[in-house]
């Protein structure tokens, strides 16, 4: 097994180091940006071209691709209409870091999803991930077998970096329901979700929420949040107003201390609560709606993950800048034969 041709990807610098990991969202755009040389495009499917479906890609965090990261293709179209969304999760990220891309000449399909550098490594911090990319959505971090959709929820596609979503009607109890599982019982939270409301919403709006621990709501187009700690129920209502129509990633973070909204990786609100570790809850966790149709959210989810620790200010707008816009994220040096 040996790496043939790569290509190289120069970060951006965080705000501030990363030391508790981070997973960067791949696009198109990285892969056609390296077609400068006379080694050709690792996206165009010619001869040194990755193959359909990306079961030869390698990532690394070094340029020599010695130290393998773990990766998730959800997408990876060649020719000449690119499509690609690959997750790539690193150790950490500071300034001056870089990201390889390589082509291996003997493997054809991705690691196993339990591997160590398959899909369930790349969200190995997650209790739950999911790219919303079908009607049948999957957990990405292996914790949950599958997500069960209801009524009143369909595929949408904007065309965006990350290419698909679900819109929920708002009009009918639509929603994802996620079976309880002991990998839900946190003491701290964080949560991040890509939201585009299609109408202003009513009271309780479910964005998720598992009921006796967390619901994250939203509220005539705010964000509001009910947390049960062991001090006792705690909930903050942000004054930030959502856009019909406008895509937002919006985040909540729990320390035990206080509680933070974050919109488009900005710090938007927070208070202090000191309610201590979140309480265990043996509800089910629901995506989009829980108590019917009063509940149900008239907006697009895209894609979300829940952590079970909370995040610094950088981790949130370093998300927020990779995924808002992943093609203009870094710089691709020209792929090459090695």
């Amino acid at each position: 097994m040996a790496i043939i041709a790569k290509f190289t990807r120069t970060l951006p610098a965080p705000s501030a180091t990363i030391s508790s990991g981070f997973v960067f969202l791949l696009s198109a755009g990285w892969f056609t940006q390296a077609d400068t040389g006379a080694a050709g495009s690792p996206i165009d499917g010619g001869t040194n071209s990755l193959t359909n479906g990306g079961g030869d890609m390698k990532i690394f965090s070094d340029t020599a691709t010695t130290t393998q990261l773990p990766i998730e293709v959800v997408s990876f179209v060649t020719g000449g209409s690119p499509v690609a969304q690959v997750w790539v999760r690193t150790p950490s990220y500071t300034a001056g870091d870089t990201i390889t891309i390589g082509k291996d000449d003997t493997q054809t399909v991705q690691p196993a999803v339990g591997a160590a550098f398959g899909r369930n490594a790349a969200w190995s911090d997650s209790t739950l991930t999911t790219h919303l990319e079908s009607t049948s959505a999957i957990d990405s971090s292996g914790n949950n077998a599958t997500l069960t959709a209801g009524t009143g929820v369909s595929l949408v596609t904007d065309g965006l970096a990350l290419e698909n979503g679900n819109a929920f009607d708002g009009t009918v109890d639509g929603k994802y329901t996620v079976t309880d599982n002991a990998v839900f019982d946190v003491n701290n939270l964080s949560v991040s979700v890509w939201v585009k409301p299609n109408s202003t919403s009513p009271t309780n709006a479910r964005i998720l929420g598992k009921q006796g621990q967390y619901n994250f709501i939203l509220r005539s187009n705010k964000l509001y949040c009910e947390l049960w700690t062991v001090g006792g129920v705690k909930s903050f209502l942000d004054s930030f107003i959502l856009i019909n129509g406008a895509r937002y990633l919006v985040s909540i973070d729990y320390d035990g201390t206080d509680i933070r909204y974050y919109i488009n990786g900005a710090l938007s609100g927070v208070s202090t609560v000191s309610g201590g570790n979140l309480s265990n809850s043996s509800d089910n966790l629901f995506i989009g709606s829980r108590g019917g149709a009063s509940e149900s959210l008239p907006a697009n989810l895209y894609d979300f993950t829940a952590k079970e620790t909370s995040k610094s200010a950088s981790w949130y707008s370093s998300v927020h800048n990779n995924q808002s816009d992943p093609d203009n994220f870094g710089t691709s040096s020209e792929y090459v034969l090695v």
